[in-house]
């Protein structure tokens, strides 16, 4: 009998809360029965090692001041000597990077390599050349580019440069180790390896994310569940949030919602996320503009009420006012038969058919995005329509199976 191979992810979280670590955690399930799956990732509290449904997990504990995140993040020595205890004891075949930008950090790629493993990373964000969410290329105020320009200046960038000038080799350090250590470099989306190539950083592959739709959260998702749970009736619902940031567009959800609700007596806007500071000002957003009896925050949701309140919802506004790399979000919504309204930056548009499968818009074009949701709302054969048009696209194109066989064969 061929013994299986041992694989290893390692990535800065692994606590179902961000696209990224949800992707990871279904392609670990998707892997397991073919690999010998372990993960490596960090905690804020002790170190721990976890087993169980077919998985050891190694926690690492690191905590430093968000001032050396540029040093940190490109070379973390809290954690150098224990990255390379769990690759001396696990010794494995395929080590595959996806989120180290935070804690885990670039270095662990050099000893990845160090250790004989092929070494695999996802890109899934700008962080290899960024410090924040990539927006600086963006002139809210102008059309949006047909062609960005993506090469990066963080010296002059309001949000990158005391980054910057904490560190100034952090870049071209992570191109070099890129270069040297990475045996693959793989995009989430066609869109974000352009801005990676445009910023000299290589990519050998493209690979979008997919979803396990046999997962009892697609297929035992209730809507109606939802709006008993939540004192909902059958009012229209549209749904945005998730992880929640002015970056991520809900302030333009909130304001084209106050379109809408002008138009419509009973629609509701759910913005799902936690509690905090900038939750606090969509609040406030919505008490100024006259309508927040008509919006629901019920916070941050288990991935079954969470499936869920997508299940129960007209349309997905996803209005990411960035280079948002490949939104799992999108999928989640189009798997469940519910419309999007996405955003025409970054890989929405890759994964969304605009007029076909949801609408694509300019996220700072609120006048398009009410009308894009009223369309929704009053047309139910059009909703019906591109619902079920982007849950046979997600089944064809966006399943973790393929997603698992494309990776498989970058292992090789």
């Amino acid at each position: 009998m061929t013994e299986r191979k041992r694989l290893l992810f390692m990535a800065d979280a692994f606590d179902m809360r961000g696209g990224g670590e949800i992707v990871v955690a279904h392609l670990s399930a998707a892997l397991k029965e073919r690999w010998d799956v372990s993960v490596l990732t960090t905690t804020r509290g002790e170190d721990a090692v976890q087993q169980g449904d077919g998985l050891t997990v190694y926690q690492l504990h690191s905590k430093y001041h968000p001032r050396l995140r540029p040093v940190a993040s490109f070379m973390n020595p809290l954690l150098r000597g224990k990255i390379g205890g769990v690759l001396s004891d696990l010794r494995p075949d395929v080590v595959h990077a996806w989120n180290v930008h935070s804690h885990l950090s670039y270095d662990s790629l050099r000893l990845a390599h160090k250790s004989g493993a092929r070494v695999v990373h996802t890109y899934q964000d700008a962080q290899p050349f960024c410090y924040s969410k990539y927006k600086c290329w963006l002139d809210p105020a102008a059309p949006l580019p047909e062609n960005p320009d993506y090469r990066a200046e963080p010296r002059n960038c309001r949000s990158c440069r005391q980054h910057f000038w904490t560190f100034p080799p952090r870049a071209p350090l992570i191109r070099t180790w890129l270069r040297r250590y990475v045996d693959a470099g793989v995009s989430v989306s066609a869109e974000l390896a352009k801005a990676l190539r445009q910023n000299r950083i290589g990519v050998n592959a493209v690979v979008p994310n997919g979803l396990p739709l046999d997962d009892p959260a697609f297929v035992g998702a209730d809507g109606a569940r939802a709006r008993a749970r939540h004192g909902w009736g059958d009012e229209p619902i549209l749904v945005t949030g998730g992880r929640l940031h002015f970056f991520k567009g809900q302030n333009q959800a909130v304001d084209a919602f106050a379109k809408v609700a002008a138009a419509h007596p009973t629609a509701r806007l759910v913005i799902l996320g936690d509690k905090g500071w900038f939750r606090d000002t969509l609040e406030q957003r919505a008490g100024s503009l006259g309508f927040s009896k008509r919006v629901s925050f019920p916070g941050f949701l288990n991935r079954d009420a969470y499936h869920d309140v997508l299940a129960a919802s007209t349309a997905f506004l996803n209005l990411s006012t960035y280079l948002d790399p490949f939104p799992t979000v999108n999928l989640e919504s189009m798997a469940l038969g519910v419309p999007v309204i996405g955003t025409r930056l970054g890989g929405t548009p890759e994964a969304i058919l605009d007029g076909e499968t949801g609408f694509l818009v300019n996220p700072f074009d609120i006048d398009d995005v009410a009308a894009r949701a009223l369309a929704l709302i009053q047309d139910d054969s059009l909703r019906r329509r591109l619902g079920e048009a982007g849950k046979r696209r997600v089944a064809k194109l966006y399943t973790v199976e393929q997603m698992a066989a494309r990776y498989e064969a970058i292992y090789q």
